[in-house]
């Protein structure tokens, strides 16, 4: 009989993940808050933080895949004209139809 190339991607799950259940629970909390250095979460950051409580180095773009998977959004509020003239503004606002 002859032997043949099979697909053994069903014996292979995978690697283990990087943090358990307390672990992932514990990141959801701390990117709560602002980052340590006051900035906002990034995929650093979070390798950083990561590195630090398993003991070892994790990749910048393994902390990005966990704030993308914990669905973390960035709140950067939308820069303002700092030559705007708040008196136009309001009287565009005023006159401006909704349709």
């Amino acid at each position: 009989m002859q032997q043949r190339l099979r697909s053994r991607r069903h014996n292979n799950p995978g690697a283990e993940p990087l943090e358990d259940e307390f672990q992932t629970a514990q990141l959801l909390q701390v990117i709560q808050e602002p980052a340590p250095d006051g900035g906002l979460w990034n995929g650093r950051k979070v390798a950083d933080w990561m590195s630090d409580l398993l003991g070892r180095k994790v990749s910048r773009t393994r902390g990005w895949e966990y704030l993308k998977a914990m669905e973390y959004r960035l709140r950067i509020p939308r820069p303002e004209n700092r030559q705007a003239d708040l008196k136009e503004q309001e009287n565009w606002k005023k006159n401006c139809q909704v349709s």
